[in-house]
């Protein structure tokens, strides 16, 4: 199975964003080529004013497709701007387009989850034409961000456990969505700029109270044949081979189609050639042959990432993880995961038990390599004893004794005497600067973009030895890469206990972000009690 770069799939008809390229907002149109129709441009162009149903003003054309178009449009009583998705009325008598926006609506009734665009109304115009209202999800579509490049794997690892958190909840809820793919995925900044995943068009959506009596079915030869190829729907290229072959589909299908994003996200190409691949070619390669290792394409990619992309990409469906939810946990520990230090060759331990050297007329071995030190900030030295005035105290010890010395050693001897032996103690350093200061300001700092706060983070999170950076450093460095909810809370009590008052503005700035999904704002606000209390 060679990664290779394509276009869209045979058959099928790209969407258009109201004739421009860039941000995308809303749901789409599910393409199918029974459903095509030429021409609707000029037809869809000619709803922009509109009013519906007294309540949506239609402003503009995002994205259109075979069976209808979505607008942006405005709730007049709310003055709320929203997606509206309308179906042609001359598709209104096709019973197959009918009953998959009937089960488009029907499954995001179901949802109600921050990872899915949610359903807000839905209805027929008074002309006939069957509409649903959702949320306007302003943001980037994940298959342009593609186009740019590879998204980094642990990017790819935080995208996937929202995308696979979206997806748990579908298939508690019984949905099955059938057709992951980039395009379907909004990456919609939060407050703070922070970019989080959204899942849209439920438009061939199955409901597993469906698909489970016609597994029955097949099992016992009661259905029709399994391998009536042209009765699959979905996108070549990200659909599972038992949703090609026709057979009925499950949780594990969603999975299959996780597997293809997130080895697109983090090699930045697409698994299959799309542009000249059939159906038939397709569902062969994927049965037949073995995805390419993410290790060896992508240096520094996990082993672990590399093994859960395999699994998530197995032709059977019965070798693929048990549900989303194993997907969005491994994933999220993987987000959060900090690459082990090396060990230097030489310890501390070792060097202090080592035996005394034998005096021998053969040279001592050289010592073995250290890792030279992190490079400190300068800081001018009156800034620092006015900031550290205990080491000021000690540099003056330090020169009282040097001064002593001299005096002892004497240090008005006539020139030319020859000096006395003495033994000079070792020189005391004063302490070092606190490492990572600057990237600290950045992580303390209310008006700071979050890809700098966030590449900050990351650089003190990489910073070795790690035990020279202050608590304070470290906590709210790791508040800022870890998913994990467990660890979130457990770094708000660390900073809470040390009880340092530059955590407030963090902490406050985090709890107000209302896209976190641990809902953690609980425990936020007693740590910032704890923090203000004298």
């Amino acid at each position: 199975m060679r990664p290779s770069r394509g276009g869209s799939p045979q058959g099928t008809k790209p969407l258009t964003c109201g004739g421009r390229s860039g941000p995308y907002c809303g749901p789409t149109m599910s393409q199918d080529s029974a459903d095509e129709a030429p021409g609707e441009t000029e037809v869809h162009a000619d709803w922009i004013g509109r009013v519906i149903e007294d309540r949506y003003r239609i402003e503009e054309l995002l994205a259109e497709g075979g069976m209808g178009a979505v607008f942006e449009a405005t709730h007049l009583r709310m003055d709320r701007r929203v997606a509206l998705k309308i179906v042609h009325p001359d598709h209104m008598d096709n019973a197959v387009v009918v009953q998959r926006f009937q089960r488009e609506v029907k499954a995001h009734g179901r949802l109600d989850h921050p990872n899915v665009v949610a359903a807000l109304d839905c209805g027929t115009t008074k002309g006939g034409e069957a509409y649903l209202v959702t949320q306007l999800a302003r943001g980037e579509n994940l298959a342009d961000v593609l186009e740019v490049g590879a998204l980094g794997w642990r990017r790819a690892c935080e995208l996937g456990a929202e995308i696979a958190d979206a997806l748990y909840a579908a298939h508690q809820a019984g949905v099955v969505h059938r057709d992951l793919k980039p395009s379907n995925v909004i990456l919609v900044p939060d407050d703070d700029g922070v970019e989080h995943a959204r899942l849209i068009d439920f438009g061939i959506a199955r409901f597993l109270e469906e698909e489970e009596p016609r597994a029955a079915a097949a099992a016992t030869g009661g259905a029709k044949s399994l391998t009536e190829v042209g009765t699959a729907v979905g996108t070549v290229g990200y659909m599972a081979p038992e949703q090609g072959l026709g057979q009925p589909v499950d949780s594990r299908t969603d999975l299959y189609s996780l597997g293809v994003l997130l080895f697109e996200m983090v090699t930045g190409q697409p698994l299959f050639d799309r542009r000249t691949l059939t159906m038939t070619t397709y569902i062969t390669r994927q049965l037949t042959e073995e995805a390419p290792a993410l290790g060896d394409l992508v240096e520094g990619v996990p082993p672990a990432l590399g093994d859960l992309v395999q699994q998530l990409l197995a032709g059977k469906r019965a070798e693929r993880l048990g549900d989303a939810r194993e997907a969005r946990e491994r994933l999220r520990e993987l987000a959060a995961w900090v690459e082990p230090e090396p060990t230097d060759a030489v310890t501390e331990e070792t060097e202090a038990v080592a035996p005394p050297a034998v005096e021998s007329a053969a040279p001592a071995p050289a010592p073995a390599p250290r890792r030279a030190p992190a490079p400190r900030r300068a800081e001018p030295l009156l800034e620092r004893v006015r900031a550290r005035p205990w080491g000021f105290a000690v540099g003056v010890t330090v020169l009282a004794l040097v001064g002593i010395v001299w005096l002892a050693v004497g240090g008005d001897e006539p020139a030319g005497k020859p000096p006395k032996a003495e033994h000079v103690a070792p020189a005391v350093e004063a302490p070092a600067i606190a490492p990572m200061q600057a990237e600290l300001a950045l992580l303390l700092a209310e008006e700071v973009d979050w890809r700098a706060r966030r590449e900050a983070a990351r650089a003190i999170w990489d910073f070795t030895p790690r035990e020279a950076l202050d608590p304070l450093t470290l906590n709210l460095a790791r508040l800022q890469l870890v998913a994990d909810c467990d660890a979130r809370r457990r770094t708000i009590r660390d900073l809470a206990e040390l009880g340092d008052p530059r955590a407030l503005e963090p902490l406050a700035r985090h709890r107000r972000n209302r896209r976190d999904r641990c809902r953690l704002q609980d425990e936020f606000m007693r740590a910032e009690r704890e923090l203000r209390a004298p």
